[in-house]
């Protein structure tokens, strides 16, 4: 490692979220003059590195991703987390499983057909909506539109969910489900379900073109997952933990911005919608992220697609990509 890393490296590990924000000693990305992420690996880390815990803070207070004992509950946890509160989501969990058991999709299937939609809103699940719309539909019934998609995809367990964690058909069709465009419930159920290996889609390419520049959100996947994995070795953390966190904060607005992409005032504190259709205040970060926001922010985003060859960054760091 060169001295110009092993210094950004101990800035990263000591300083403060804030003070990192204007350290001099942190790198840019308009230093790497490489034409493959690969051939600067440890530069590039430490910018996602940097980049991740400017946003995310310590990431030994990095909330753990979600772990589900079957497909069941992992759809119910997906579907809720947008804008409401860890402790509703995990409420509604504990109620479905305390009353159907869990498992695999025909354990939710014969639950909302035992119940019918209102019981099943009123009685396991809230009356949460996908977006702060007093017509939109409610996350219990839209729990029932994914179902059918992955009925229809012959999805039936979660073991068959996480074999097709890159089934693009699959990935689409979940993202046509009402409120779900953006991608995030479904990164947030292929975890639930057990996805154990990082996975780079349209989200974490989001977070590295805001820390890397454009040509590095369209670098090939393995040189993606190489930087990855560097970063969360400098953070001390696993790859699969940096990968959670870099797609969490791809649907947040960085803390360092005063106003949102979308033009409200930003102060570092998610809006939630409660059961009766207010607001609230939470510290659950992206597990808050309205779905139509996100979409909002996506559409700006301008994002390029994967391309097969290494690409310069010499040229083309954060001043250029945007």
């Amino acid at each position: 490692m060169d001295p110009r890393t092993e210094t950004s490296r101990l800035v990263l590990v000591s300083s403060e979220p804030d003070e990192l924000r204007t350290s001099p000693a942190l790198p840019d990305a308009r230093h790497a003059t490489s034409a493959c992420l690969d051939d600067d690996l440890d530069w590039h880390a430490l910018l996602l590195a940097a980049g991740i815990r400017q946003e995310r803070g310590d990431p030994r207070e990095w909330r753990a991703a979600p772990r589900r004992a079957g497909l069941a509950s992992s759809v119910i946890d997906a579907i809720m987390t947008p804008r409401v509160t860890s402790v509703t989501v995990e409420n509604a969990v504990t109620r479905f499983v305390d009353r159907f058991g869990d498992g695999d999709l025909d354990v939710l299937r014969g639950a909302m057909d035992e119940l019918g939609a209102e019981r099943w809103r009123t009685e396991v699940l809230t009356s949460h909506r996908v977006v702060l719309r007093k017509d939109a539909p409610y996350k219990a019934d839209v729990i029932a539109e994914a179902a059918e998609v992955l009925r229809h995809y012959d999805v039936w367990a979660a073991d068959h969910l996480v074999e097709r964690a890159r089934d693009e058909v699959l990935r689409g069709a979940w993202c046509a489900v009402t409120g779900q465009s953006s991608g995030f419930t479904w990164r947030h159920l292929l975890l639930a379900a057990g996805l154990d290996d990082p996975l780079v889609c349209p989200l974490t390419r989001r977070f590295v073109r805001r820390h890397l520049g454009r040509r590095a959100a369209a670098a090939p996947e393995t040189e993606l997952l190489a930087v990855m994995t560097r970063a969360a070795c400098m953070l001390g953390v696993d790859t699969l933990e940096l990968d959670h966190q870099l797609w969490r904060a791809a649907l947040t607005p960085p803390p360092h911005r005063g106003v949102s992409q979308c033009g409200a005032e930003s102060d570092g504190v998610s809006r939630k919608e409660t059961s009766d259709g207010a607001t609230q205040a939470s510290d659950d970060g992206a597990d808050a992220g309205d779905e139509q926001e996100a979409e909002a922010r996506e559409a700006g985003d301008g994002l390029l697609v994967p391309h097969p060859v290494g690409l310069d960054l010499g040229a083309g760091g954060r001043g250029a990509g945007g």
